[in-house]
């Protein structure tokens, strides 16, 4: 079984269902007194739009005073993983009956993923320059439509509406826009009010701030948590075929060697300029065959293989 160590350096986002995560927590976080996970802040950043999960969160806006406080939250944002605590829902129509399918899921973003890490990049640096300009700017860094693309495909695809929450930060050195009256839809739902606000709103924000958008462009892969009991199992399942291969080899020597040999000469070629056969198999003759007396097996041996962070 992959450690979750292993899993995270080969993806891009992590997504795993909330309870599946808390039953598997990884070394960075810990369970407050208030019933909270709290992180190790040299380790990861952790943003929440809300402090009923994570605490000691960045918000959803982080405003930077100065070209210094920018430069460390680049550092920051491009050196260490991201997580944030999400919600995802699915609407469609069936007859007359509305049906919600939803769900609350903890991301992990790996910003050392070069393509991730260059998405950052062009945005963090287009902030620095404004900032040394003496420009006002509010840039928003959206995971939400690479997360709704994965929620869809749990449903091959099927006709529905998609939403994702809590699945946002915004940098600036001025203030957030306005979400409601930036979205046409709004404008419609909340005549007139909307229709006669929200333009001036945006004529202001042209004139006051540059504002941008990053959507998050990124593979999602679903990560599932493993539980105690279930670590457990299978180290005891690794620690006794460990030891029933030792006793077998040793009740059996002749089968084992005549195993082993065969094995050799399956295996592989080696790599490039060592001695070889053309069509890819061992030629050599292996080896002297030597049998392992039994004995009990290392004791961190199956956790180093198994070890989950």
């Amino acid at each position: 079984m992959a450690s979750r160590a292993s899993q995270m350096q080969n993806i891009q986002i992590a997504i795993s269902d909330t309870n599946e995560f808390l039953q598997d927590i990884p070394s960075c976080f810990e369970v407050g007194s208030d019933s909270k996970l709290h992180h190790q802040y040299n380790k990861v950043n952790v943003f929440s739009h809300k402090k009923n999960f994570f605490a000691d969160a960045y918000p959803e806006v982080l405003k930077v005073e100065n070209a210094e406080a920018l430069a460390l939250l680049k550092r920051r944002l491009l050196s260490l993983p991201i997580y944030m605590h999400i919600h995802l829902e699915r609407h469609r129509r069936s007859g007359n009956t509305r049906i919600i399918t939803h769900g609350d899921y903890v991301i992990m973003v790996n910003t050392k993923n070069r393509d991730l890490q260059s998405q950052l990049l062009g945005k963090l640096d287009q902030a620095e320059d404004m900032m040394r300009r003496g420009k006002k700017f509010a840039i928003e860094f959206n995971f939400a439509e690479a997360l709704k693309g994965w929620f869809a495909s749990r449903f091959d695809g099927g006709w529905g509406s998609y939403y994702c929450r809590n699945a946002s930060f915004c940098v600036t050195n001025f203030r957030q826009r306005s979400k409601a009256f930036t979205t046409p839809l709004c404008w419609v739902l909340c005549l007139p009010c909307c229709l006669i606000a929200a333009p001036l709103h945006c004529a202001y924000r042209a004139i006051a701030s540059e504002d941008s958008d990053l959507n998050i462009r990124s593979a999602v892969s679903y990560v599932k948590g493993t539980t105690p009991a279930q670590r457990a199992e299978i180290r005891n399942l690794v620690r006794a075929a460990y030891v029933q291969g030792l006793v077998n080899a040793a009740q059996n020597p002749e089968a084992d060697r005549q195993m082993y040999e065969q094995s050799y000469r399956q295996a592989p070629a080696p790599p490039p300029g060592y001695p070889g056969d053309a069509d890819g198999k061992n030629t050599e003759p292996p080896p002297a065959y030597t049998a392992t007396p039994p004995s009990a097996p290392p004791t961190d041996a199956d956790d180093a293989m198994i070890n989950v962070i």
